[in-house]
């Protein structure tokens, strides 16, 4: 029997070069990263667009762009596309808990609430990397610093100061041209520094002591190879073992018969556990290269007819790839390339790693019948091959055209989040996803908008976000305008304002504001134009005359002037229309709209409306409930009255606000209501106030009047299951790809673990797991046994804290 080890010592030379002798890493030079053999490699990092939400038009916009890259490559040149995939992105949570927030029990409970749940489960975290790299042309300039066992690097920037700053200018206009070509991809990059690269091989060399500390300080003096690899590596047959870790590759055999643009992410999202990705596509040179293409072709075709009696079905094949391939560049006017592709996987234990290996040659099947091979006694090249500088380690190359190679470095990612967030949740792809809703870089408008329809996680959805944006910092506050006491016990458990208001006389609502606050013409013209649409929801008119309206604007103007040193009211408004001066037409209008307002001034609403406020909104959770305002036709002037109640709030730009308003939209669902809608989002885009729309009945709110206003304003779109009425989708400037993902929502086998999510967020998109916490459902819950329960263990526990009652509801203790 021949062992493995044996074979290997048949098939290999025992003075095939050992892992040190292999790492091309001389030093890093003016931003370049110069290999042993003076190869010059730039490393960028980029962030590709998720095509998951592209058109068959923009990916194939994609593809054209990725083809320039490389057509543009010199001769000689590589371009390296490199894929890292680690399941560390947990660490994350780490600093998200280690933000500064408010002080507070409740607060921290909150953030506990949040981190419980997040907590139980590994993230993935996905990163992109593009190595352009050139060869010296000179040979024996190469060779003569190509030193296997150098430990001590010579200043060859002071002998070859002429050569060095050639290769630089060489390298640098073929990154400058493929920096062209990733913007017409759409896909962004920039060049990594000195320290960044120096972090980027660190990790590769030493998987585990990376995790724990950074990369000494690299001496110049010194070969980079020399500082940072700091372990021994054990090359086996089938595996290398370096830093505790054990990897194996697989590497591309046979090509697919056709590969789409995005078949490439497909198979990375297929790969389990930590790995890395390469393809690798080195631009010939063109003539040469053709030239041994018809070789190929000419001499498959002879070795075919060596036999009268036997075909050759190998050679027949190559014959006609060959030939294919010369037609196809000749006829589209591309190029040859040699292209590599393979993956590196990890793991700690060397059974799972034999696993993750299987499914990973399973998964490559999947690419079109392509084939990967577990790539025995190759796997420290390949290992290597993974790193920038290092691609020519992998021997399996194929030749391909331009457009091929272009779908094989077809990039694709998901949304990474914004980088300060204040809300934390896990994403479809298993990734974990950062939100802050005033992100200032994604976002040009902060508005936003939730839709979906009952049971499916809506009321969870909102308190998630609003109690995630409380709990971030002194100066955020909310503002809910709710219509059922939804909001009642997460309101007193905040210690916010809860107001119900009623034709009790409780409270009072002045729709005027201080005039200190109308210095700014701007802040006075916007103001009149709301008390405009406010007098035409409280005459209950459809429309107005642009006339009628100039009368409603003088007259509020003149109520400041009634109203002397104090805040007007409603009465005083009611007798500027009585004063009003003009022709009897215009007399006449006043006199109509004088009799029309008296309701609101002598009338059963004079308690709630013709006062001034009773009531000063200080605190930074604050709920409108209108459950108590049982006549439907004031709630439209309720809500809109409430906007100038709260504007001293509101007015202050330090302070960022969300304005949520949960169902109430459907009493602005008129032409007067849109209109006002309007001046909300116009004020918070000038205040720094996101306003968000809440509903349960998304058919009804896109058919309704103010779906327009709602669809321009809202940049920010929390989509759940909505269960039909996807045509009305366009009306949120919703792709046919993201409507695609909005139907496929509910197609969810583990709909009792978390519900999925479509965000829009402003140009980005992804699918979000909304799933809740035990502490969280105990601090959203508004079941009444649930309620009830809590109130018991309350009474049973009179010194317990809130937080004591919640903790022990979570924690089974009741």
């Amino acid at each position: 029997m021949i062992l493995p080890t044996r074979l290997r010592d048949i098939f290999q030379d025992r003075r095939t070069p050992g892992f040190q002798e292999l790492l091309n890493l001389w030093s890093v030079e003016d931003g370049a990263l110069v290999g042993v053999d003076l190869q010059y490699t730039r490393l960028l990092r980029i962030t590709p667009p998720d095509v998951f939400y592209f058109s068959a038009g923009e990916i194939t916009h994609q593809g054209v762009g990725l083809g320039r890259l490389l057509d543009t490559l010199p001769e000689g040149c590589t371009a390296q596309l490199m894929v890292r995939v680690r399941w560390d992105a947990a660490k994350r949570l780490d600093d998200f808990a280690a933000a500064e927030r408010p002080g507070g029990e409740m607060i921290r409970f909150i953030l506990d609430a949040r981190l419980e749940g997040l907590r139980t489960r590994l993230y993935k975290r996905v990163e992109h990397y593009l190595a352009i790299t050139t060869y010296p042309t000179n040979k024996a300039t190469s060779s003569s610093f190509t030193r296997r066992l150098a430990l001590r690097t010579p200043d060859y920037k002071k002998d070859l100061a002429a050569e060095h700053g050639r290769r630089l200018e060489h390298l640098n206009r073929a990154v400058s041209a493929a920096l062209d070509a990733l913007r017409d991809a759409r896909i962004t990059a920039r060049a990594l520094d000195e320290y960044e690269i120096y972090d980027f091989l660190f990790e590769k060399l030493n998987p585990a002591g990376a995790a724990v500390a950074p990369h000494p300080k690299v001496r110049k003096d010194l070969t980079l190879r020399s500082q940072l690899a700091l372990n021994a590596c054990a090359v086996h047959f089938d595996r290398v073992v370096l830093d505790g870790y054990y990897h194996r590759a697989v590497n591309l055999f046979v090509r697919p018969g056709e590969i789409s643009a995005p078949a490439m992410t497909a198979l990375f999202e297929q790969i389990p556990g930590d790995f890395d990705a390469s393809v690798a596509v080195h631009s010939l040179p063109q003539e040469k290269a053709n030239k041994d293409l018809s070789q190929t072709a000419t001499l498959a075709a002879v070795i075919n007819g060596l036999s009268l009696f036997t075909r050759y079905h190998e050679a027949e094949l190559q014959t006609a790839d060959a030939d294919q391939l010369q037609a196809h560049i000749k006829a589209n006017f591309q190029r040859l390339f040699l292209m590599t592709a393979h993956v590196v996987l990890r793991h700690t234990d060397v059974r799972t790693l034999g696993a993750n290996t299987d499914k990973t040659v399973r998964a490559f099947r999947n690419l079109d019948d392509s084939i990967g091979v577990i790539d025995d006694m190759n796997h420290l090249p390949l290992f290597l091959a993974t790193m920038p500088g290092h691609s020519h380690l992998n021997s399996r190359a194929h030749v391909v055209s331009t457009d091929a190679a272009a779908r094989f470095m077809a990039m694709s990612a998901s949304w990474d989040g914004c980088p300060t967030p204040q809300f934390m949740t896990p994403t479809d792809d298993e990734k974990l996803l950062g939100v802050d809703l005033f992100d200032k870089d994604e976002l040009t408008a902060k508005h936003g908008l939730v839709l979906g329809v009952t049971g499916e996680g809506k009321s969870f959805l909102t308190n998630a976000l609003l109690t995630s944006f409380y709990s971030a910092s002194e100066d955020n506050h909310v503002i809910v305008i709710d219509d059922g006491g939804s909001y009642k016990r997460l309101c007193e458990l905040l210690g916010g304002q809860y107001l119900e208001p009623a034709l009790d006389g409780t409270y009072a609502f002045n729709p005027f504001i201080d005039k200190t606050f109308l210095a700014d013409p701007e802040d006075e013209s916007d103001f009149i134009t709301f008390m405009t649409l406010l007098i035409q929801l409280m005459l209950r008119r459809q429309e107005l005359s642009n006339h009628e309206k100039t009368m409603i604007q003088k007259c509020v103007l003149r109520a400041y002037e009634l109203a002397g040193d104090r805040t007007p009211i409603i009465g005083d408004l009611h007798k500027a229309f009585q004063l009003y001066e003009g022709d009897e037409e215009d007399k006449k209008i006043a006199r109509d709209f004088y009799k029309n307002l008296t309701i609101w001034v002598e009338g059963t609403y004079s308690r709630l409306f013709n006062r001034q406020s009773t009531f000063q909104a200080t605190s930074r959770f604050l709920v409108f409930d209108l459950n108590r305002m049982t006549d439907p036709s004031i709630k439209p002037v309720m809500l809109a009255i409430i906007k100038s109640t709260i504007h001293p709030k509101v007015a202050n730009k330090r302070l960022r606000k969300i304005i949520a308003l949960d169902e109430v939209w459907k009493f602005l669902a008129d032409a007067a209501g849109a209109a006002l809608v309007n001046e909300l989002y116009k004020a918070g885009r000038r205040f720094n106030v996101a306003c968000y729309v809440v509903t349960q009945s998304p058919e009804d709110l896109l058919s309704s009047a103010v779906s327009t206003a709602v669809s321009q304003n809202s940049t920010v779109k929390w989509i759940l299951n909505i269960g039909g009425g996807y045509d009305k989708l366009p009306l949120l400037k919703l792709s046919e790809e993201e409507i695609t993902a909005v139907k496929n929502l509910g197609k969810n086998p583990e709909r009792s673990l978390y519900r999925k999510v479509f965000l829009r967020f402003g140009n980005r998109k992804a699918v979000i797991r909304s799933t809740a916490s035990r502490l969280e459902y105990w601090l959203y819950t508004t079941d009444p046994n649930d309620v009830n329960k809590e109130a018991a263990l309350k009474e049973k526990h009179p010194d317990w804290s809130r937080v004591d009652v919640l903790r022990a509801l979570a924690e089974g203790r009741a």
